[in-house]
């Protein structure tokens, strides 16, 4: 049985962003068994404002650098003239909300949890089956329509007592568990991090796309695969009922670089711990003695909720204290060695960055060392990151 949600086209709007700058575009349903009604579509600029009914709505939501997309309540049966405006521009579309007759042929749907259903029998009850549980409910008026909400997620059932007709309505909901003030972060070309997102009940009805060229996105298990191509923020949106269906939820995701050129030629560090110019690097390998050098990383664009693991795994080098793994949180709390955390500074193009220094105890007669570095998500801090060598450590 198929389940259809009169989804918005929105390959049509992609397809404006990959010729170039996006026009003004509006992209809806004719009409619609649910309400609101999921609109988007592409812009030129900033955000535009949306209306229906010739009254102003809120501005729309980012969908990505191009793209913008809203949910718009609408009145069942009285067609809405849904327009939106940026600056001087206007589109505009008509969508109908359709009351469905429940002395029909069955019929099938998808929803988010609340949206609204409008529903006419011409009988004098209607048996409701949710995750709830079975309610019989006498019909108000025969044959005028009557609201339903949607607010669980799982199958609703409407129909009449003799079975005749009837509505299913599957409810799917998608749960972002996100700090506003902790964004998802994903290494820039790391394709390995997955992002929980607890979708109720599970199903191959739910699908992950972006309107943004720089952030490749996909459904893996319970979660979904977040790969941005670019450095900044990316926008994935999670999709009900096709790749172009309504808009469950939007996962903001930051990509970031890590700078590990330092890493491979530490500084040395001085008994009374001073760290001279980064000029004067040292080769380590022809020394005779063992020494103690600082190595630094550095975080672009800075994000502070990511952990970094250091892990050696080759060579006798070590962390401080003789350790071979410690980790540190970009917050700019100290590492679990005790060392100073991330120092945050702005970069000449005035991107913020994150750096910081780490030490490493190198014995005599070493001239290489090998590490892992795993940058970890604080949301589930399971390694998503990359493994690079330090070796051999000597001057450029």
């Amino acid at each position: 049985m198929s389940f259809p949600s009169f989804p918005c086209l929105a390959l049509l709007a992609l397809a404006t962003l990959s010729a170039g700058a996006a026009e003004l575009t509006l992209v809806a349903p004719a009409r619609s068994y649910l309400s609101p009604v999921s609109i988007e579509g592409t812009m030129p600029g900033a955000l535009p404002t949306v209306s229906r009914y010739g009254y102003l709505r809120s501005p729309a939501r980012s969908l990505g650098p191009q793209a913008w997309y809203s949910d718009v309540l609408i009145v069942p049966d009285l067609p809405a003239v849904i327009t939106v405006t940026a600056g001087a521009e206007q589109r505009s579309q008509t969508v109908t909300w359709e009351t469905i007759d429940l002395d029909g042929a069955p019929l099938a749907l998808v929803a988010r949890p609340w949206q609204m259903i409008s529903l006419r029998g011409v009988g004098n009850r209607i048996e409701v089956r949710a995750p709830s549980g079975i309610t019989s409910l006498a019909w108000a008026t025969p044959g005028e329509p009557r609201l339903f909400t949607l607010r669980q997620p799982g199958e609703h059932r409407f129909r009449r007592p003799d079975g005749v007709g009837g509505v299913t309505v599957r409810v799917y909901a998608a749960t972002v568990r996100q700090n506003p003030n902790q964004p998802v972060a994903v290494l820039v070309d790391d394709s390995s991090y997955v992002f929980p997102l607890p979708i109720a009940p599970h199903s191959d009805e739910v699908f992950c796309t972006s309107a943004d060229p720089d952030l490749i996105v996909a459904r893996s298990g319970s979660g979904v695969a977040l790969r941005p191509r670019t450095a900044g923020t990316h926008l994935g949106a999670v999709r009900l009922g096709s790749a172009t269906g309504p808009i469950l939820a939007v996962v903001p995701v930051v990509g970031y670089n890590l700078d590990v050129s330092k890493a491979l030629y530490p500084l040395a560090v001085a008994d009374d711990g001073s760290v001279p110019a980064p000029d004067t690097l040292t080769v380590i390998g022809s020394e005779t003695s063992a020494q103690r050098l600082r190595a630094r990383i550095v975080m672009k664009p800075w994000v502070p909720n990511v952990k970094l693991v250091f892990t050696k795994f080759a060579h006798p080098a070590t962390f401080l204290g003789g350790a071979t793994t410690f980790a540190v949180r970009t917050d700019g709390s100290p590492s679990t060695l005790g060392e100073a955390g991330f120092v945050t500074s702005l970069a000449a193009d005035g991107t913020r960055i994150g750096t910081f220094d780490y030490t490493i105890n190198n014995p005599a007669g070493n001239d290489s060392q090998c590490a892992r570095l795993d940058s970890r998500t604080l949301f589930s801090d399971v390694p998503t990151g990359i493994a690079w060598l330090l070796d051999p450590i000597a001057k450029p």
